[in-house]
């Protein structure tokens, strides 16, 4: 095994403690390479980076660690896996949406407490709503999966959905052979906007079917083995304020680079460990390398001020929008848009004189 020499050990120790003041200034060493130093300067810096992007997505979430989904399968929702792809692609290409973004959240349907077995109510705690749902919700949907009972002949078959609290019957939707192992939605935003302003008390859904021949078809319900990924979803929809479109920095960062550019930073949520998050898989940042033009101040400025002359940094001056599908409780899954954290290009905030 070789030895590193004492004095690069030094050097390496110096280093690190200027690192852990946040200061990523390129240093530079008589006895150092530039290959050495570039390599060791970039390495940390992206460490502390990823580190920092962690926190600060925990933050924007509202989460104060990381959740442990492990093992956790994806449920068979209504267009989720087109979504996964779209907010996939939209990492991939970091494209920027052009209108208002909608965040959407999707609750899993539970039992009430001390509910009687095979009882037909569909209920979803939204004791939380409030907090989650900041903006206007917009639109909201009942997804019920339909299966074929093998017991039943009937051809078609009819889902009445009621609000359990009052007995207000909301839909009396038909339903034939063409809808069997599909996804049946049904509209239901007037009624959970109610339960969300307090102006109605929410008892959940009771959800009836009936038909002329038998049982022919069954709605998947939360207790059913095996049916763990058709249980009952209510997706809301929340309209996102509107981002301006910006365009790539032009000012990236090559080996040689010794003022301030733009260096791409990829981030993997499998390499990090976040299993909580299904989409996007890698989203890519951008770091901030390199050094600024010195602050010079008039002398007598300098003599009548008590505080230091500010240091001028490369620093972030633009981001974009990042769109995260991810599990928040084992029967919740949101899709959030955040900003502050993908970098989209770095400056040097102080003109000198």
């Amino acid at each position: 095994m070789a030895l590193i020499p004492i004095k690069n050990v030094l050097l390496f120790t110096i280093f690190l403690m200027v690192f852990n003041n946040r200061s990523i200034n390129v240093l530079i060493y008589s006895n150092l390479t530039k290959d050495c130093h570039n390599c060791l300067a970039n390495g940390l810096v992206e460490i502390h980076k990823v580190e920092q992007i962690k926190k600060n997505i925990l933050h924007k979430l509202n989460l104060t660690k990381a959740p442990n989904m492990s093992g956790l399968p994806i449920p068979d929702l209504p267009h989720l896996r087109d979504i996964i792809r779209d907010i996939n692609r939209q990492a991939e290409s970091r494209l920027v949406p052009r209108q208002a973004s909608v965040s959407k959240l999707y609750r899993f349907s539970q039992d009430l407490p001390n509910q009687p077995p095979n009882t037909p109510l569909v209920f979803f705690n939204l004791t939380d709503v409030r907090l989650l749902v900041a903006n206007d919700l917009s639109k909201c949907t009942l997804g019920l999966y339909v299966k074929k009972n093998s017991a039943g002949q009937a051809r078609r078959s009819n889902i009445q959905v009621y609000d359990a609290s009052t007995d207000r019957l909301l839909h009396n939707h038909s339903i034939g052979l063409a809808d069997i192992n599909k996804w049946v939605s049904l509209d239901v935003t007037e009624l959970v906007k109610r339960w969300k302003s307090g102006a109605s008390v929410n008892r959940g859904f009771k959800v009836v079917m009936s038909d002329d021949k038998g049982a022919g078809v069954a709605l998947v319900s939360v207790k059913q083995s095996g049916d763990e990924n058709y249980m009952p979803v209510l997706e809301m929809d929340i309209v996102k304020a509107t981002h301006p479109r910006s365009k790539r920095s032009a000012n990236t960062c090559n080996f040689d680079s010794q003022m301030c550019c733009t260096k791409e930073l990829i981030v993997n949520f499998t390499e990090i460990g976040w299993n909580f998050v299904l989409a996007p898989n890698t989203f890519g940042s951008s770091l901030c390398l390199g050094n600024c033009p010195s602050i010079t101040l008039p002398r007598p400025i300098i003599i009548s001020s008590d505080n230091p002359v500010p240091q001028n940094c490369c620093t972030p001056s633009q981001y974009i929008p990042l769109t995260v599908m991810y599990f928040n409780s084992i029967n919740s899954i949101r899709i959030e848009t955040i900003n502050g954290i993908v970098a989209r290009e770095c400056t040097c905030p102080v003109t000198p004189l």
